[in-house]
Order: C-alpha cells, then structure tokens, then sequence
C-alpha cells in the first residue's frame, strides 16, 4: 500500500510539472517541473517510511521509484513537448531519460548477478608458509538458486587453506520460509563440498535469526556465537558474534603466529584488536556508489573508504571488507551501482628477510 501512494502522489506531481511545460515549453520550465520531481520523490520517500514504519530501506525502496520510473517518464514526456519549441532541450531531455533508464537498468539487471573476484595479498611477519584465503560474505538472500552457487564454486576452485565466512546467510522475515531456504543452503554447501585443509569458519549476521548456525549441521564447519579463538596449524582464528563485531570496545590479545580475526561488521576493528588480519563484510561496499563520492551508505563507523578492500589500518594490521555476495532484501531496492558482488581471495605471504 504505501508504494501504491506513492507512485499516485508522485504521478501527480509529474502530471502537474508537465502541465506547467505545455503551458511554458522552455527548457527554464522543463528544469522547474524536474526538481519539483525530485523534491516531492524525497519527501514523499520520507513521509512513506515514517508513517508506513518502513524503516530506512523501505524509504529508499521508495525512493528509487521515483528516481528509475517517475524521472525518465517525467523526461521523455518532456522531450515531446518540447521537441519543437526548443530542439536541443528535447534532445537534452531525451538522452537523459535513457541515461537514467541505462543506469537503472544496469543496476537492477546486470550488477547484482555480475560476481566477480578480488584479490588481494598480505604480507605478514608472523605467517611461516604462504597460504590462501576466501572469504565469502554477505550470501544474504531469501532464495538460494545458482547465483549462490557460483559464488561458493568460485572460492573453491581457487584451492583456499581456509575458509571464513562472516555472516548474513538469509534474509526472510517469514520463519517458514527462512527455514527453508536454510535447508537449501546447506545442502548447496554439501554439494559444492565446502571445505578447506586449515578449516572453515563462520560467524553469524545481523539479519541471520537465532537459527542461522541451523545452515552448517553435518558440515566440517566451526560455527562460533560467541567470541571464540580457534588454532589450526599455528593460526589463530578469532571469531565474533554480530553485536561484538558492531562494538568499538573489543578486545583481542596478540597471539603466537599468525592471526585473524572474523566478524560481521567491521566496526570492530577500531577497538584494541591485536591481530594481523581483520575480516568482515556488512556494508556491502555501499551497494551503491558513485564517482568522486565512494558509497552514499555504509552503516558503519569506521571510515567511508575501509568500507570494501584491504586497507592497513595500523601496523602490522590489515583490515579486509567484502562487498558480499549479495544484497539487502526485504522492501530495500534490490540494486548495486558501481559496486558488483564479490569473492574475496586473501593470499597471506611471509616477509623475506
């Protein structure tokens, strides 16, 4: 329903907007009606969230209807009338709409299944042997299919000595169906053969529910819901649940050899964290980002630019965030912008003295 008045509201301030153009057909008039457009959209968005108890994806689920429905229709109808009166703002308009419609399209249609992978190395003064990690995060759907697939068959083929795996498997509110598509995870899981010589380790997401560890039953999986260290052939894993993994007052003590620590969000990292290797996923890169801007959203603390990469964020201490494998459901915009979903491939290799 509130989708439905929004689209009514907003159609009518286009209606109006276009009214206005007829009556004055100049390009003046044609950038009036636009940013009356985008004014009322965002309000409108924000009305719809509050009174609808939408929440925040909800308002920019509304929000991108206007922005990829409302704008390029607003434009090509502008461009019609205005293709006699003012010849070059027609055409301005016109190429605009299928800008818009492009990059909306692109974001909705082709992105969010575009899985690639990324690389990155470390360096440590602790690690005795090279070895391989992958990191697959932020799966976070509600219907596991082969885009799953591909992403867990990807990681694999890589050959990692370890795997990690830093929450947000599922997001369905409906309990009944959550348990079903926790049940196909793990069996695509099983099927894949997840598994790795130093181990697999998973921690649980803010939108896993209390059964999230439901996924891993009868897989060589260590499943950590508290703060846990794990040793595997001189490494320590430390795992973090969600809420420490949020929190800027964690402790991890150094460790003999080298160490990694896994958590959901990387806010943690900030905190006393004594450890070569910080892992985490969460902010999906932003999901949405833009040139010279970087991500519009992140919902997290650290800074803007650790939110997707590896980045050094004190000595001897690198921090990795994934961009996910998938992205925020519910009555969120199901888009990615400039920020495709990804596997991540760590090589940790020992310093040559």
């Amino acid at each position: 329903m509130p989708e439905i008045i929004y689209n009514l509201l907003l159609a009518h301030v286009v209606i109006l907007g276009l009214v206005q153009l007829r009556q004055v057909p100049s390009g003046t008039s044609c950038v009036l009606g636009l940013c009356m457009t985008c004014a009322a959209a965002c309000v409108f968005a924000a009305l719809g969230a509050w009174m609808g108890d939408l929440g925040l994806f909800g308002g920019l689920g509304l929000l991108a209807w206007g922005v990829f429905v409302h704008l390029p229709l607003q434009l090509t109808a502008a461009a019609f009338c205005l293709r006699s009166k003012s010849p070059r703002s027609a055409a301005a308009s016109f190429l605009s709409a299928v800008g818009v419609l492009g990059v909306g399209a692109d974001a909705y249609l082709i992105e969010p299944g575009r899985l690639v992978l990324t690389r990155h190395e470390v360096v440590s003064r602790t690690a005795v042997e090279p070895f391989r990690i992958a990191v697959l995060a932020d799966i976070q759907t509600d219907a596991v299919g082969e885009h799953e697939r591909r992403a867990v068959a990807m990681a694999l083929d890589q050959d990692p000595d370890l795997i990690l795996l830093p929450g947000d498997y599922i997001q369905i509110d409906d309990p009944e169906r959550a348990a079903v598509e926790r049940g196909k995870l793990r069996e695509l899981f099983a099927e894949e053969g997840l598994a790795a010589p130093l181990g697999v380790f998973a921690v649980g997401g803010n939108t896993d529910d209390r059964h999230w560890a439901e996924i891993f039953e009868g897989l060589d999986v260590h499943v950590a819901r508290e703060q846990q260290d794990f040793e595997t052939a001189g490494i320590t894993v430390t795992c973090l649940p969600f809420e420490r993994s949020a929190a800027l007052d964690v402790l991890v003590k150094p460790t003999e050899g080298f160490h990694v620590v896994l958590g959901h969000a990387p806010d943690f990292a900030l905190g006393a964290v004594d450890a070569d290797l910080l892992v985490a996923g969460h902010c999906h890169g932003g999901q949405v980002r833009l040139p010279g801007i970087g991500p519009l959203l992140t919902l997290s603390r650290i800074p803007r630019a650790w939110t997707s990469g590896a980045h050094v964020v004190r000595a001897h201490t690198t921090l990795v965030v994934s961009r996910g494998i998938g992205l925020e459901r519910g009555r969120a915009p199901r888009l990615r912008l400039l920020c495709p979903p990804e596997v991540v491939i760590i090589d940790v290799v020992p310093t040559v003295d």
